[in-house]
């Protein structure tokens, strides 16, 4: 099993998404609805301007990720281990020069 981030911009979501139905993932629509969310833009406001998931893959799903990251320029992948380095995916944020999203609870 590896503990993967991807990072996909705003544009590409609806693909990531549509890929994320077919094997070897096969989320249901509404999982894959959920599983990319928006992480940041340039402002840190509204719309986000990329989109990130972070989750434990079987190692046919993490070779399929590797290899759709490759070829796709608009995603990237990375593999890292949260016990050893758990701020991985903000510090991979930052690394983007994006915010974090600022919402106000009314």
């Amino acid at each position: 099993m590896t503990r993967g981030l991807l990072i996909i911009t705003s544009d590409h979501v609806a693909s990531a998404r549509a890929m994320a139905t077919v094997p070897p993932f096969s989320l249901s629509e509404a999982d894959a609805e959920q599983f990319f969310v928006p992480t940041g833009s340039p402002s840190g406001q509204l719309p986000a301007t990329h989109f990130w998931a972070s989750g434990v893959f079987t190692a046919e799903q993490w070779s399929a990720i590797q290899q759709l990251a490759a070829s796709l320029p608009w995603t990237e992948a990375h593999e890292y281990d949260q016990d050893t380095n758990g701020q991985f995916p903000w510090s991979r944020r930052a690394a983007l020069n994006l915010k974090p999203i600022e919402t106000s609870v009314p």
